[in-house]
């Protein structure tokens, strides 16, 4: 029962991004953008059959599906074996959670669809440099358990300077 609480959250987050890639399906139309603060921030409907920024959409079978599928099945039940076990605190079990969320809520569209909806751009249009590629809720999930598990990295390593010190 310890557990239910990193699963739940996990669950929580692949329906809220499920839902919102089901609004994206029916209010956006392929290719339709509605942009808002001077098209800083679109959302744009788009199906990216490959990974960010669309890698692996044109590799050849059974690489495409080894590498969008298989792989992330594996990495998603080691984080899964992770949570389960006692070798993490906490904030890395609330990171793994969101990491697991984001994962699963991509890996359901790659499974379904063979491809993923994403639907949030941002950026300056004139300045490449500064623009997102297009992404979807589950990608920010992975994006905050990465960061978080980043954020605890650092917390330990500094915990282990000053306890040499």
């Amino acid at each position: 029962m310890k557990y239910l609480k990193y699963f739940s959250l996990s669950f929580i987050l692949i329906i809220l991004d499920q839902y919102s890639k089901q609004l994206a399906i029916t209010h956006l139309g392929q290719g339709q953008m509605y942009g808002y603060m001077d098209n800083f921030f679109r959302l744009i409907f788009a199906r990216n059959p490959g990974a960010w920024g669309s890698l692996g959409s044109d590799w050849p079978s059974p690489y495409k599906e080894i590498s969008l599928i298989l792989i992330p099945v594996l990495v998603l039940g080691y984080i899964c074996y992770i949570l389960l076990s006692n070798q993490s605190n906490n904030l890395e079990k609330w990171s793994y959670s969101l990491i697991l969320a984001g994962g699963g809520g991509n890996l359901i569209d790659r499974i379904k669809d063979g491809s993923v909806v994403d639907m949030f751009w941002f950026g300056f249009e004139q300045y490449r440099f500064l623009q997102t590629n297009i992404f979807n809720l589950a990608d920010v999930f992975v994006m905050i358990g990465v960061g978080l598990l980043l954020l605890n990295y650092f917390q330990d390593r500094k915990a282990q300077k000053l306890a040499k010190s």
